[in-house]
């Protein structure tokens, strides 16, 4: 995409659309070029025009961007008189999105310079992985992304769907003669279960070339109770520590939670409840046992059964660690991870 504008001098000054500035060491009204909505796939090219009505030659001695993405490749020749000397300017938008816009100065002789403004708004490439995060339950949070037209004006969205259930997609009208479409992902309302997402949000459009659009969300969906960590790493211990990592339980919408019972399935652990003034957290100091083997792996789980807004709900925190005769590994000489370490087993 190329965008011209003018910038004329005459008589020791320069006109700016209707503007005529003196020439002084203080830079001239800047000169906006809006270039309007552009993919960010590709560069932005503009060409910067400037016309001399003066009896002398102006030259350009240099042009100076005010960030790295934009370039200038000024003519080395002087402006004749009635001469006019184009600029060519080019601004990567690679990673950039939405509103952008960056100032490009021509120095000319005698301590005068020009200010151009480009501007423009980036449509960024459609993401291969849409994370949403982390999301409570009753969220009105909305994310979305950008469909690009392609060689399609304008581009219809015939429909757009996601795999789960607990999300909805909306494709708002479009506004005008558009390069892309907006999709939005939010959550329903109503009862929703917590846990991971990973979903397909698949978008049918009229692009003859590749009508069918997908794109993969990922994220996670808090529910009514969360645990944190999930998972323990005691790290390497001897058979008879008794190391302490401490696991909160909490409700992410301020809901009151009871826990009605804890287990650990292999006895590895124990779980003593602390003191906590707020009725939507639990804490608990998680110690091993000692029954632990004489050394390798060992794993167990811990299994919370709680209750919140009238519902028992399940919560399963891993535990795993190597037991060692001696905190000194042996063979290497140096002492391995601390207990509570999240250290992951081979």
């Amino acid at each position: 995409m190329s965008k011209i504008v003018a910038l004329t001098a005459f008589g020791g000054a320069f006109a700016v659309g209707m503007a005529v500035v003196r020439f002084s060491a203080m830079p001239i009204a800047p000169q906006i070029v809006d270039a309007g909505e552009v993919e960010g796939t590709s560069a932005l090219s503009c060409i910067l025009q400037m016309r001399n009505w003066s009896p002398n030659w102006v030259r350009v001695r240099r042009v100076q961007t005010a960030c790295g993405c934009a370039a200038a490749t000024p003519s080395p020749e002087p402006i004749p008189p009635l001469g006019m000397l184009s600029i060519p300017i080019e601004v990567n938008l690679a990673g950039k999105s939405g509103s952008f816009q960056t100032e490009i100065v021509a120095f000319l002789d005698s301590n005068r310079q020009a200010e151009f403004i480009v501007k423009a708004t980036v449509i960024p490439a459609m993401p291969a992985v849409l994370d949403v995060g982390s999301l409570s339950v009753g969220s009105p949070t909305e994310h979305m992304f950008r469909v690009p037209a392609g060689r399609v004006r304008p581009l219809e969205v015939h429909s757009a769907s996601v795999t789960d259930p607990r999300f909805e997609i909306l494709v708002p009208p479009a506004e005008g003669e558009t390069l892309a479409r907006t999709v939005v992902v939010r959550m329903k309302e109503g009862e929703i279960e917590g846990g991971p997402v990973d979903a397909i949000i698949h978008v049918d459009t009229n692009d003859s070339e590749a009508p069918l659009k997908t794109v993969r969300v990922i994220g996670r969906v808090l529910g009514p109770v969360e645990v944190d960590p999930k998972r323990i790493s005691f790290g390497y211990t001897p058979p008879n520590s008794t190391a302490t990592v401490t696991v909160k339980l909490f409700s992410p919408r301020k809901l009151a939670i009871a826990v009605e019972s804890v287990a650990a399935k292999e006895g590895r652990v124990r779980c003593e409840e602390t003191e906590t003034k707020d009725e939507s957290e639990r804490t608990y100091k998680v110690r091993l046992s000692g029954k632990l083997p004489a050394s390798g792996l060992y794993k167990d789980e811990i299994e919370f059964n709680v209750r919140v807004d009238g519902r028992l709900h399940h919560v399963i925190v891993d535990v795993y660690g190597y037991s060692l005769p001696n905190l000194l590994d042996a063979q290497s000489g140096t002492t391995p991870p601390l207990a509570g370490s999240m250290q992951s087993p081979a």
